[in-house]
């Protein structure tokens, strides 16, 4: 009995340690900040060991205060008051850290008007939006969910007080699964949106937006590649503006390369972009062919010569634009943070320490070596072992963080992968989007703006914890 005793003592010693996981925003609300006005948000979740409170980072300047409303419950419970510098748009991300490490971004919409609110659904539940609407009034409702890192797959329908169908709203085209339904309304009455996860999950959140629409003045669309049945010459680096006017239309441009040369072309726009590279009549390359989004095309040129890009809409939609960026001066690999067993992204240190991580280095054409800089407050940071030999594909690096660090702050180390090739210089950002969304399943989509951070508590020296 006393052997099993023991073993169950050291059990649950270890299963209390590995319970000391990184912190996380459960719930934060609301979803958006006015730039250069008081906001004041409330945050619950893990914030922060019971003995310790909370402490929040921002990927936007910021003045942030933190009030602890409920003292038994401050590593649970906080009220934040954040002013947001004035002229922002787009998204933002807040983080909360403590000594056990950093959690997950949580991300905030700026908006100078705004209207709608927030909202988490129950399991086989509707959330139902009632409301009244005037003759001639023409809304839209906007739902902010995957975009907000939330896993709700929203649907919207729109229902008079008589519960008849009104208009329906799945995915967007334009901006993804986040669905957006607009309706110009024929008589004043008592209206109904009904909102719920398409699989009916429950405890899943959104924010819906609400706002007159105004219809946008009809624009041509710029384009820079002509009307003509021959191709048409690029000179390098290009940008291609353009669209698919007829189903099944293609565009071709001709380009001239040379031995040594990496290409590469990288598709963005709503068409899902088949591109092929041919060269007298033969293809060498094809990329986009629906594996993933807008899939760059890479090509290590063998020989000098013209060669011929063919542009395609996969699925042969017609009035579809695209963008086609054509370029030689892009690295000839991709970087990307890998899982490493318990480790990832979101790491603790004390100041003069080494963190390490897991790198792995895609090749395209080219098998010499390639190295692994580290930036980070400081300036440049050392990094030993940071040197991917030839064919290496994996590794793992140790960035050494400065002694002078500020204790109980959050440093934000960006990673760089550089190589050189004929005395010209090629450097890439070491990603951590892929890691995000293998370890948190609900981010479909990891803002750029956030890729590319390895993010480090910064822990004391002494064992003292701060008070």
């Amino acid at each position: 009995m006393r052997v099993r005793l023991s073993l169950f003592v050291i059990s649950a010693i270890f299963a209390a340690k590995s319970f000391a996981a990184e912190p996380v925003i459960g719930f934060l609300s609301p979803r958006s900040l006015v730039p250069g006005k008081t906001n004041v948000i409330k945050i619950t979740g893990k914030l922060a060991p019971k003995d310790d409170e909370p402490r929040f980072w921002t990927s936007f300047p910021c003045d942030i205060s933190i009030e602890l409303p409920n003292e038994k419950r401050k590593s649970s419970e906080v009220r934040a008051t954040i002013v947001p510098k004035v002229g922002l748009t787009g998204y933002g991300a807040v983080r909360v850290y403590s000594r056990e490490g950093v959690g997950i971004p949580c991300l905030i919409r700026f908006d100078e008007d705004p209207k709608g609110f927030d909202f988490t659904v129950s399991e086989g539940k509707a959330h139902l939006h009632k409301f009244a609407a005037e003759k001639g009034q023409h809304l839209e409702f906007e739902l902010f969910a995957q975009r907000l890192h939330s896993a709700m797959d929203g649907v919207m329908t729109l229902l008079d007080a008589q519960d008849n169908e009104l208009a329906f709203a799945d995915d967007s085209e334009q901006i993804g699964t986040d669905p957006v339904l607009r309706y110009l309304f024929h008589q004043d009455g008592e209206y109904c949106l009904k909102i719920h996860d398409v699989q009916w999950r429950g405890g899943i959140h959104g924010h819906l937006g609400i706002g007159e629409w105004n219809t946008p003045v009809e624009e041509s669309a710029t384009c820079n590649a002509e009307e003509s049945d021959e191709p048409i010459p690029v000179t390098l680096p290009h940008q291609v503006i353009s669209r698919f006017d007829e189903p099944g239309d293609s565009d071709i441009y001709r380009i001239q390369l040379q031995a040594g040369d990496y290409l590469t072309v990288t598709p963005t726009g709503t068409a899902l972009a088949l591109l092929d590279l041919n060269l007298h009549g033969r293809r060498l390359k094809r990329a986009g062919t629906g594996d993933s989004d807008n899939e760059p095309l890479r090509f290590h040129v063998a020989k000098d010569g013209e060669y011929e890009l063919t542009v395609r809409e996969l699925l042969g939609r017609a009035d579809i634009p695209y963008t086609l960026d054509l370029r030689t001066d892009i690295a000839p690999f991709a970087a990307q943070v890998i899982a490493n067993g318990r480790k990832n992204d979101r790491n603790t240190g004390k100041p003069g320490s080494k963190v390490e991580v897991k790198i792995r280095c895609t090749r395209f054409g080219y098998d010499g070596p390639i190295e692994i800089k580290a930036f980070g407050s400081k300036g440049e940071y050392k990094v030993e072992k940071g040197t991917f030999e030839k064919k290496k594909t994996v590794e793992s690096v140790f960035v050494v963080l400065p002694k002078e660090l500020p204790e109980n702050e959050l440093e934000v180390l960006h990673l760089k992968a550089v190589c050189k090739i004929d005395d010209q210089e090629f450097a890439a950002k070491v990603g951590t989007g892929e890691l995000a969304r293998q370890k948190y399943k609900h981010i479909s989509h990891y803002p750029d703006w956030l890729d590319g951070q390895v993010l480090v508590s910064v822990l004391p020296k002494s064992k003292a914890k701060k008070k």
